[in-house]
């Protein structure tokens, strides 16, 4: 690094931090490397292109800037006075249309595994792919360390003024922009504490994470066969399928004339897109967490209202912030959504809350997240991304146009939004925990939730469809009819007396399996027979519930079978659940016996004192003088 060439050096925002230890925590992840693809036609000019990026480059503190923390006490981004755009350029005009998209897929997928030094400026660079004399791909390359996309959106609109200035053998000029550092400096005047008393009382009672109940355990990412629902929204094209390994992408257009619907409906009410958005993944998320009170994450603007040119400036100003939606299931539609609006109108004023410190001042454990999904709403206009449509604004001749924008974040779950005359919906995801299908299930369900609201406004959220009428029929018909379904069964037999006669076919096959720990059929019988028999003493019968809060164990299993021979109904507590709503459940369904483990009873008991408690583990000897043979029950 030489001196004489660094220009300024600030302290980084708090998401900048963020990014920057993800990053680094992953460095080979591409995590937070963006892409964006645009296709060049018409006469091309590569020398002004590339001095045009040159000069865009030099114009913006931002694209010359790295970032150090080595032997430092805080990380530091550093501005260098000069820097090379990197730039390469691939001729494959000589080959087929196939093979131009199959060696795309491949250009990118290496382009982002090869990252950034992220002490080494610039942290973007440019490639140009001739794909026939008068058609290109430009890709650009950058950390997200630089640029939310706002800011890039800017810079591509500045470069594409450059060139034609360039072209027409004239000097660009710039727009003069506030320098990053000045939002630097106006983060540092903000009032924390107000920020803390907020965000204390926006989370309070919320102390665990939402759960993905459809992610995929062990992280088997085995594909699924599409449900006839799921082929029928590919073959009608709403569908988009793009992929990739570690993440990958899914999504769908919402048509043009639904998209119109959807924004004059917004309107009629006070509502914007983006809360109804919100509101449909508040209740997607809650019907499949089965939680009435859910917490996702979205990211703003950021762009603060009080600094004067900061919707101008380039750099990266977006932040993720905690989203609390109570999801009561008798609410009415339109109040509910009046008021999650309200809500987030609230916490805009302290959007520049660094989520570490708005997590630190929550309930939920250190160590776990504040969330896993993300909705990322896309701010700015769609047509400042569709760049080059007016032709008559390219003297040049030059026709761009944006073909995608790919970036990779460290949550499981990501929902873009790209708010154009078309509502483009996008669902990244983690493969090693969610299957092609799920998410395209996930994607069709907030599809079906979004153009229910349009005709469900008095409703309650319970009566919210889900499902759409290829599903319904499929419940209703093709998966409940036992002579034509793959899941028939005897409709004689209850669940557990089909599992005794399983036991009969294949007693000393694994049934159940968990860490290094298994049992076969048969001694998964005769341990369930056991505790059924000591259910049974302590009145555990027909029509009678029984608590049930375990950690996952083979007991669990045992446990939940055995209520079943013993004639009751399980009533399933989650450790994980705050105290307060582990007491609202048993109160609520006033259990006179609690099935548990040792190291939950202390913290049960008090909650329900009412309840007898039967702890598996420290009751083992006494449970295993029970007979082994099934209890003679009447349900």
């Amino acid at each position: 690094m030489l001196v004489e060439n660094i220009e300024d050096i600030y302290e980084l925002s708090p998401m900048q931090r963020g990014m920057l230890f993800h990053t680094l925590y992953a460095p080979h992840s591409g995590v937070y490397m963006e892409q964006a693809l645009y296709s060049l036609s018409g006469p091309l000019d590569v020398s002004i292109l590339l001095e045009t990026w040159q000069r865009v480059v030099a114009q913006h503190p931002t694209l010359r800037t790295a970032f150090l923390w080595e032997d430092l006490d805080e990380p530091m981004q550093v501005v260098y006075q000069q820097v090379r755009v990197p730039w390469k350029q691939y001729d494959w005009r000589s080959l087929s249309p196939d093979v131009h998209y199959r060696q795309l897929d491949d250009l990118l997928a290496a382009d982002r595994l090869r990252g950034f030094d992220l002490a080494e400026p610039p942290l973007v660079r440019l490639a140009l792919i001739r794909i026939a004399d008068d058609s290109s791909f430009l890709l650009l390359t950058h950390h997200h360390l630089l640029l939310d996309g706002w800011s890039l959106s800017i810079v591509f609109q500045e470069a594409l003024h450059a060139y034609q200035m360039l072209w027409r053998g004239q000097v660009p000029q710039f727009k003069y922009r506030r320098p990053y550092r000045d939002y630097i400096a106006w983060l540092r005047q903000q009032n924390l504490t107000e920020a803390e008393t907020y965000w204390r009382q926006y989370l309070q009672g919320f102390a665990a994470p939402t759960p993905l109940i459809v992610d995929t355990p062990g992280g088997t990412t085995g594909e699924e066969e599409d449900s006839p629902m799921e082929k029928d929204l590919q073959e009608r094209g709403d569908l988009r399928l793009r992929g990739g390994r570690p993440v990958a992408l899914e999504g769908f257009i919402l048509p043009i004339e639904t998209t119109t619907a959807l924004r004059a409906f917004a309107r009629r009410h006070q509502l914007t897109v983006n809360t109804l958005v919100q509101g449909a993944w508040a209740l997607l998320l809650s019907r499949y967490s089965g939680e009435a009170d859910v917490v996702f994450g979205a990211t703003v603007a950021g762009r603060p209202v009080n600094l004067p040119g900061a919707e101008a400036m380039v750099g990266l100003f977006i932040n993720s912030l905690p989203v609390r939606v109570p999801v009561p299931a008798e609410a009415t539609l339109l109040p509910w959504l009046a008021q999650l609006q309200t809500r987030q109108a609230e916490a805009r004023q302290y959007d520049f809350s660094p989520l570490v410190q708005v997590q630190g001042w929550s309930e939920i454990e250190r160590g776990q997240p504040l969330f896993e999904s993300l909705l990322v709403f896309e701010s700015y206009h769609q047509e400042d991304r569709d760049v080059g449509h007016e032709r008559e604004e390219e003297p040049s001749g030059l026709h761009v146009e944006a073909l995608q924008f790919l970036e990779q974040t460290n949550y499981p779950l990501v929902l873009i939004i790209g708010p154009g005359a078309a509502l483009e919906v996008q669902l990244g995801y983690e493969t090693a925990r969610f299957t092609p299908s799920t998410i395209r299930r996930m994607l069709a369900h907030l599809r079906t939730l979004l153009e229910g609201f349009m005709t469900h406004l008095d409703s309650h959220l319970v009566a919210i469809p889900l499902l759409n009428e290829i599903e319904r029929q499929q419940l209703l018909s093709r998966w409940n009819q036992p002579e034509t379904s793959l899941y028939a069964y005897p409709e004689h037999l209850t669940l557990h007396q089909c599992f005794q006669e399983r036991v009969a076919h294949t007693p000393d096959a694994i049934a159940v399996v968990y860490q290094d720990q298994s049992l076969t059929y048969a001694e998964l019988e005769h341990r369930a027979n056991q505790l059924a028999h000591t259910l049974r003493t302590w009145g555990v019968g027909p029509e009678g519930c029984v608590g049930l809060c375990m950690v996952r164990s083979l007991d669990l299993v045992i446990a939940l079978l055995a209520i079943l021979k013993a004639g009751g109904a399980y009533v399933p507590l989650d450790p994980a659940y705050p105290e307060e709503r582990l007491a609202f459940i048993l109160k609520d369904a006033r259990v006179p016996v609690l099935l548990t483990q040792q190291q939950l009873v202390d913290r049960l008991h008090p909650l329900y004192p009412q309840a007898h408690v039967i702890c598996l583990d420290a009751e083992a000897w006494s449970i295993a003088r029970e007979s082994g043979e099934p209890p003679h029950v009447q349900v």
